[in-house]
């Protein structure tokens, strides 16, 4: 959905806390790095304001240290792989640390604009679309538009129910899903003709997805280990389907996600749980841990334009795979993510 350019700084003082690129940096912002690794600042409700520059000068020191930073975050992913046992090449869907997230929105608001006068005008003008959609998300409960989309689907659901657990699940879900839609949904709408700024505004609004995923997926940890999964006969059909929703965007979790699958399982055999959820969660775990995909339900843009899916560990036996946990043949699922024009 977004293209991340994650070269943030801070990546550097985690894999080498000697390094003497932070030299280079104006005085404030090297401070700012430190508090936030070292728990003084929160990430999420960080100022982005405070990252902006007064001048080229210091513009040009922060940018000095861009390609060492890449390079940083290079080497501290691939060491935070290989700490939770993922094969190399292997690459998460998730969020990667907030901090760093957090870096680099606002290294990315910083760079707007030809000089200073001009970052500052744009950035004054990202800062009322980001409150504008801050807004929407406080108020969540009372928002009229968005009917026929999930996050109100959800949002309706949790206000229906009188179970408190079902309640805080479909309100999580609800949260989960008006972040994902809207981020790109608002930064259009604020900025239909500046790509640059609707760049930075969806970075910026990204920040709150990855905070939701975090809190969700800790929260349902806590649920399944204390209660188990939910399931169609105890809690009705939406319940098991928006605990799924967390367990498959909790992608910076890739251990939890595998408990999950062994749980849905012979859920899914026995009719508790939805087939298809189980097929969708397997691939995406399988896409995290750059293995074949079993069912076919992941894939990307191809050279012709047209939508594919990702390598099939058995291309012979997948229909019938997909027909046993009610999906689709992959042809159709395939002519249909095409007529969609999802990569045109």
């Amino acid at each position: 959905m977004l293209a991340f350019l994650i070269a943030a700084s801070l990546a550097l003082l985690i894999a080498e806390p000697e390094a003497d690129w932070r030299e280079g940096l104006p005085p404030e912002h090297r401070e700012r790095i430190e508090a936030m690794l070292s728990g003084d600042e929160d990430p999420f409700q960080a100022d982005l304001a405070a990252w902006r520059f007064g001048d080229e000068d210091e513009r040009a020191a922060f940018e000095a240290v861009d390609a060492a930073a890449r390079e940083a975050h290079r080497i501290e992913f691939a060491r935070r792989q290989s700490e939770r046992g993922l094969p190399d090449g292997a690459t998460t869907m998730g969020c990667p640390p907030v901090a760093l997230m957090a870096v680099g929105a606002a290294r990315h608001a910083a760079s707007l604009g030809q000089n200073a006068d001009e970052q500052m005008r744009h950035a004054a003008r990202m800062d009322v679309a980001y409150e504008q959609w801050r807004s929407d998300y406080a108020n969540i409960d009372g928002l009229a538009d968005g009917q026929g989309q999930s996050w109100s689907r959800y949002r309706d659901l949790s206000q229906a129910t009188d179970d408190p657990l079902l309640r805080e699940l479909f309100e999580r879900v609800a949260r989960d899903q008006f972040t994902r839609i809207t981020s790109g949904q608002h930064a259009q709408q604020a900025f239909p003709d500046d790509p640059d700024l609707h760049e930075a505004l969806a970075r910026r609004i990204f920040l709150e997805v990855c905070r939701v995923d975090f809190d969700n997926t800790a929260w349902l940890k806590g649920i399944v280990e204390e209660r188990g999964w939910f399931t169609n006969s105890a809690d009705g059909e939406n319940a098991p389907e928006a605990a799924w929703l967390i367990a498959q965007h909790a992608d910076h979790d890739t251990n939890f996600q595998r408990h999950v699958l062994d749980l849905l399982e012979p859920l899914a055999t026995a009719g508790e749980v939805s087939g298809q959820n189980y097929a969708y969660l397997s691939d995406r775990i399988a896409m995290n841990l750059a293995r074949p995909q079993r069912f076919g339900t992941q894939g990307s843009c191809l050279e012709d334009g047209r939508w594919g899916p990702r390598p099939i560990a058995d291309e012979d036996a997948v229909d019938e795979l997909r027909a046993r946990y009610g999906l689709e043949p992959l042809s159709d699922y395939v002519d249909r993510f095409n007529e969609m024009g999802v990569c045109g």
